[in-house]
């Protein structure tokens, strides 16, 4: 039985995963200990940016009570890093003009969940 959660607002993208295991792990050299992922939240959910840019993107982590998970391991991906390009922290930045989606992939306590954002990213005015 699927419940919502309480702590994501409106206008973020909400993953709800099914838990597989509980305990800590060491999964793609990650250690994720701690409570098990329930939903990750990405803010914001839509950004547009000029070429040569940044845009900061925000994971929150939530556990199965609605707690925030502090701890919790985030990798961030891009669907097209010649669209745009994602840093460790989740700092994106604007290559070509495109749209590219930023996935979160938040890990602990042996479950993952992911949530992602899509950026667009237009080019530069004629100077």
């Amino acid at each position: 039985m699927m419940e919502r959660l309480a702590g994501p607002t409106a206008g973020s993208l909400l993953a709800l995963v099914t838990l597989a295991g509980c305990g800590g792990s060491n999964e793609g050299g990650l250690v994720v200990s701690g409570p098990p992922v329930a939903q990750v939240v990405v803010t914001p959910l839509t950004r547009n940016i000029l070429e040569g840019e940044t845009a900061q993107l925000t994971a929150t982590v939530f556990a199965a009570d609605g707690s925030e998970i502090v701890s919790a391991s985030i990798v961030w991906s891009t669907s097209n890093a010649e669209i745009a390009e994602v840093s460790s922290s989740g700092l994106v930045t604007g290559v070509s003009a495109g749209a590219a989606q930023i996935t979160a992939l938040a890990r602990s306590g042996g479950a993952e969940a992911e949530a992602g954002a899509l950026v667009t990213i237009e080019a530069r005015p004629d100077s």
